[in-house]
């Protein structure tokens, strides 16, 4: 498989093509089946998992005769969900295909590929970082408490954010970010966390306790500044 974007912004047209080689005998390829796919952890109270979750997939009519030795090539296009999970560290997005072939048993090929977020988001997290912040981890995380996060998928993406420099907070901390795209608004569930577990300032957020913070998507994409979104932290 080759893809012909290896870098898009999340609801943006993947486009490439998938290459078929034949073996020592002619086959029949009546379609081809192509998926956006990821993983996300699953936790336990003894282990983790890490489980593969289609995001979308397409069904590609062919209908063709291979002969031996020949090579054919199919176009695709899938559309990816504006709401997809970005790539980051150990959960990758990849394209993959699956040829389905009336003589053989169906053979796969995997292509990784870039998601970028939404100008929205992008802005957002932007805003965090001039205000002191980075982007520690990105994880996909199938707490099922926090299912009203995600009702598309069995889990959420959380974005962990620490600050830039320790030695201006009295204690280390970090935010945990979880963005819901609608049609008109974004959310963001903030949630705070002390690694030493305790906090000295009685005026910040209280931990393990989400707050929602809720904008017009129209008011997300000016040139406004967004350092107000955390003025609570």
């Amino acid at each position: 498989m080759d893809l012909k974007t290896e870098e898009i912004i999340s609801g943006e047209v993947i486009k490439g093509y998938v290459e078929i080689l034949g073996g020592k005998v002619k086959q029949e390829i009546p379609y081809i089946k192509v998926f956006l796919k990821t993983e996300y952890e699953i936790y336990t109270k003894c282990s983790k998992r890490i489980k593969e979750f289609i995001i979308k997939e397409e069904d590609l009519i062919v209908n063709k005769t291979i002969n031996e030795g020949e090579i054919i090539k199919i176009p695709f296009k899938i559309k990816s969900p504006e709401d997809m999970p970005l790539n980051s560290g150990e959960f990758g997005v990849w394209v993959e295909s699956e040829i389905c072939s009336l003589n053989s048993i169906a053979n796969h090929d995997r292509v990784y590929i870039k998601i970028k977020p939404i100008l929205e988001i992008k802005n957002i997290l932007e805003s965090f970082e001039k205000f002191g912040f980075i982007v520690r981890s990105i994880y996909n995380n199938s707490d099922l408490s926090l299912s009203k996060f995600n009702d598309k998928m069995p889990f959420y993406q959380q974005f962990q954010i620490i600050p830039k420099d320790d030695s201006i907070f009295i204690d280390r901390y970090y935010l945990n970010l979880v963005f819901y795209i609608s049609k008109e608004n974004i959310g963001i569930f903030i949630n705070k966390n002390s690694e030493k577990k305790f906090l000295k300032n009685p005026d910040s957020l209280e931990e393990d306790k989400f707050y929602e913070l809720l904008f017009q998507r129209v008011e997300l994409i000016d040139d406004r500044d967004f350092n107000n979104l955390i003025d609570l932290f």
